[in-house]
């Protein structure tokens, strides 16, 4: 008896679109490029990808679907060809599974391309292992990163993580909602004045206790960033509490609290731009408080090596306190 070879286009539509939502996303892509009508009827499923994280480091690609079980990876010595695949890759994977780029997470030897890499994400990450870094430490310049931070339209946050100094003063770090630079040494108190973001997060610091200080005195006058929901400041050997808190009235306040992030996004989580938090709440302990003149609360949280700052903003439809009524039972103020 002879046999007819069989097409999965003769199913009928209800039990052929059964057998593909059945089937695993990389056994979906090859059978798109076989015939256009599949293409079009996987896409006519309209799989939620969720979002993409693509991570370009020394020899390979990585892409990953944020809502799907789906990882890929290409290797290749050659940089142009990777970011070629790279760019052919994702454009194969947004038609069949549509989605934003998440992150983009970029390793600083790929300088000399960074003029082309003309991608849309809502968080740009630069660095990579020490280990890899250190034959560029002293080839990347701020001419090749100014030319990524050009060349890629990053919406929410940027994150710069080193290992080496990734200098920059490129207009875009003082207005993108979130903010974070490992290696923060050349950062001076001026740069800082200058941010206008949500979330700041600056590891290394070079600042003073006073420097801190001073920079909390203006923002309790009305002379810093009013956009700030939390900043944070690593250094090593840490910080002198009453040094940075003097003559702000703080009050020390022993209870925990939660602060709650507003207009909370996910994506915030990508680099940790937020450390020691769970979603958009973050747990507050041992901490001090002080009112800003147009009656917002601040608080300060030391934690040895870090020091974080939390804007109250959410706080500021309901009635202000004045400096003279924020009286706490049992709490001690510090001038």
């Amino acid at each position: 008896m002879s046999s007819t070879p069989f097409s999965l286009m003769e199913l009928p539509l209800l039990p052929l679109s059964i057998l593909l939502k059945s089937m695993p996303l990389d056994s979906l892509i090859p059978l798109s490029e076989t015939n256009q009508r599949f293409k079009q009827f996987i896409q006519l499923l309209h799989i939620k990808s969720g979002g993409y994280h693509v991570d370009i480091d020394e020899r390979r690609f990585k892409i990953s679907m944020l809502k799907q079980n789906f990882r890929c990876s290409f290797q290749e010595e050659s940089k142009s060809f990777l970011l070629r695949n790279l760019s052919e890759t994702l454009h194969k994977l947004r038609e069949l599974f549509p989605g934003p780029i998440d992150q983009l997470s970029i390793c600083p030897s790929f300088s000399n391309y960074f003029y082309d890499i003309n991608m849309e994400c809502t968080v740009l990450s630069v660095g990579l292992d020490p280990y890899f870094m250190l034959e560029y430490q002293n080839a990347f310049t701020e001419e090749y990163l100014n030319a990524l931070l050009n060349s890629v339209n990053f919406k929410k946050g940027l994150s710069l993580k080193g290992p080496i100094l990734l200098r920059t003063e490129h207009e875009k770090i003082f207005d993108i909602d979130w903010l974070k630079i490992k290696c923060s040494e050349l950062i001076t108190t001026a740069i800082l004045q200058k941010m206008k973001n949500k979330v700041i997060f600056l590891a290394d610091i070079s600042f003073s206790d006073k420097e801190i200080n001073e920079f909390l005195h203006d923002l309790k006058n009305g002379n810093g960033n009013n956009q700030l929901q939390v900043l944070t400041f690593e250094k090593e050997g840490g910080f002198n509490e009453m040094e940075i808190i003097r003559g702000l009235n703080a009050v020390e306040m022993k209870e925990e609290r939660v602060y709650k992030i507003s207009e909370f996004d996910p994506s915030i989580q990508n680099d940790r731009f937020l450390p020691f938090n769970s979603g958009g709440e973050i747990s507050i302990f041992d901490s001090f408080d002080f009112i800003r003149n147009d009656g917002i609360r601040c608080t300060i949280e030391f934690d040895y090596e870090v020091i974080q700052l939390f804007v109250w903003n959410q706080e500021k439809n309901k009635k202000r306190p004045r400096n003279d009524d924020f009286k706490i039972p049992a709490v001690k103020r510090f001038c």
